[in-house]
């Protein structure tokens, strides 16, 4: 994944879906998956991170965005999220 980020990562989407894994407890959870991805030059979309969250908040985000950025070693010029 680093290398393809590396490689093709000026440009990523990222996306959230949503509810996707429910917790079956007491506190009835439910998280999301994040997918970080780019397209490579065969113009195929390469999947470059993958994240679980459980808010959708100003901080996660941020939180998210920070820790990714700091394991690839490097921020892209452009993010295309539809949040």
């Amino acid at each position: 994944m680093m290398e393809e980020f590396r490689n093709f990562g000026h440009n990523i989407g990222f996306d959230l879906t949503f509810s996707i894994i429910k917790e079956r407890s007491d506190r009835d959870g439910e998280y999301m998956i994040g997918v970080f991805a780019t397209f490579n030059n065969m113009r195929k979309i390469t999947v470059t991170g993958l994240v679980i969250t459980n808010s959708q908040s100003v901080f996660a985000y941020s939180f998210i965005f920070k820790e990714y950025f700091k394991i690839m070693n490097s921020v892209p010029k452009v993010i295309v999220t539809d949040e």
